[in-house]
């Protein structure tokens, strides 16, 4: 168990790294696959979700778009937070 979920933990980490190659995206889908197969074999009844199924495919998200610190949603979210500040006096087009 305690592999299993080191497993998670040492992918989770790669996946946060500042920087990415190939070596990393290989590394980040032989722990996170290694991780759910574990995880279905040590607890039966546990399901895997549809978020859990995605992690596979981070990897090919890694070796595309390079480390997820470019494209995750906080830069989004700190986008739409500008937007909602600009003075519309709630009226769309119009910036007065």
């Amino acid at each position: 168990m305690l592999v299993n979920f080191m497993d998670l933990v040492v992918a989770m980490t790669l996946g946060d790294f500042h920087s990415t190659t190939d070596q990393t995206s290989a590394d980040f889908r032989f722990h996170m696959r290694r991780y759910l197969d574990e995880m279905v074999r040590l607890y039966p009844g546990a399901k895997v979700y549809p978020v859990q199924h995605l992690a596979l495919h981070f990897a090919k998200f890694m070796e595309t778009f390079g480390p997820s610190h470019s494209y995750r949603c906080y830069a989004f979210e700190r986008g739409n937070w500008l937007l909602q500040r600009l003075p519309t006096n709630s009226r769309l087009g119009k910036y007065t």
